[in-house]
């Protein structure tokens, strides 16, 4: 990413956490991974140019989707250029096995909301044996017998 070092339009990092609902630290976390770019004016403050908005917006999104940084980082670096649109194999990997994952933890959720409609609407709740979260059978346990 390119950066500007003109001071006129920039954002110093408070006012980039303010705009975007990051904090500080996790800003200064980004650039330190490589993820935003800022400079430094001759008054010692640290700048980022106005499409740190953005850039920030979309670490946001692939965080939110579950990536982690250096997953991110890969993602971002292949998205930036001029050849935005050929991600590799293993960035394509990435992003397909995370959407698998969504994917379960969404099924996940459903369930978990039958239930909850199911004990709203009827004022039962099923025995655990009964209870099939995320298409798995979940055996009971025994309370009793657990260890402490």
């Amino acid at each position: 990413m390119k950066v500007n070092s003109d001071v006129t339009n920039a954002l110093r990092i408070g006012e980039l956490a303010a705009r975007t609902g990051v904090p500080t630290h996790r800003l200064r976390h980004y650039e330190d991974r490589g993820l935003l770019c800022s400079f430094r004016a001759a008054n010692g403050y640290r700048y980022f140019a106005e499409e740190a908005v953005i850039a920030v917006a979309r670490i946001a999104t692939l965080l939110h989707a579950g990536l982690n940084l250096d997953e991110v980082a890969e993602v971002l670096e292949q998205t930036d250029g001029p050849d935005s649109a050929a991600l590799d194999e293993r960035a394509k990997e990435v992003l397909r096995a995370r959407a698998m994952l969504l994917e379960v933890q969404i099924s996940c959720m459903a369930s978990a909301k039958r239930a909850l409609e199911r004990i709203a609407d009827e004022g039962e709740i099923l025995p655990i044996e009964q209870y099939d979260a995320c298409g798995v059978r979940m055996q009971p346990f025994n309370l009793i017998s657990r260890p402490h």
